[in-house]
């Protein structure tokens, strides 16, 4: 989150994107995104970036929905 000198308000540059309050940086997305597509294990790829498994599984149903989201504009 980054806080403008003038105005003091915050805000944040990846609103609207994958990465949106997420504690995780982009190369674990990726990572994530790529096991994903190719159908390796929540666990596989737990261990593979470092994260716990139940976190992989939020990372990953957030990328479906965003996918889904994509698909089907409202």
């Amino acid at each position: 989150m980054l806080r403008c000198k003038e105005c003091k308000k915050r805000f944040v540059v990846d609103r609207g994107q994958l990465t949106f309050y997420s504690h995780h940086d982009q190369s674990k997305w990726n990572e994530l995104i790529l096991d994903t597509l190719n159908g390796v294990s929540l666990k596989e790829t737990a261990v593979k970036i470092n994260v716990n498994e139940r976190n992989v599984f939020n990372m990953r149903h957030k990328l479906l929905v965003s996918l889904k989201t994509e698909e089907h504009p409202k």
